[in-house]
């Protein structure tokens, strides 16, 4: 969080209060108080990702964390994460 755009803050702190919902540009835009189109060029520009390679981002390491810091197995690792299954949480870390 390098940048100072309140905007993207907004939407960086929903998207961390809940890694597991399924987030999509029009809801975040709502937040954000602007329209998707503007809010991906903004997230963009200001973090250097797009907005779905931020909350994959933010889930492997939560993922990852989990992993260091409990006895969960993978599914419910994958689960607390927002992938909807161990496999997608692979995929994703990996991608």
């Amino acid at each position: 969080r390098n940048h100072i755009h309140p905007a993207i803050h907004r939407v960086q702190d929903a998207i961390t209060a809940d890694p597991t919902r399924d987030w999509s540009l029009p809801a975040l835009a709502e937040i954000a108080f602007a329209s998707p189109r503007h809010l991906s060029r903004l997230f963009n520009e200001h973090t250097g990702m797009s907005l779905p390679d931020y909350t994959n981002r933010l889930r492997v390491a939560l993922a990852e964390q989990l992993v260091q810091s409990t006895r969960l197995d993978m599914e419910h690792v994958a689960e607390r994460a927002g992938f909807g299954s161990s496999r997608q949480c692979d995929e994703r870390g990996n991608g």
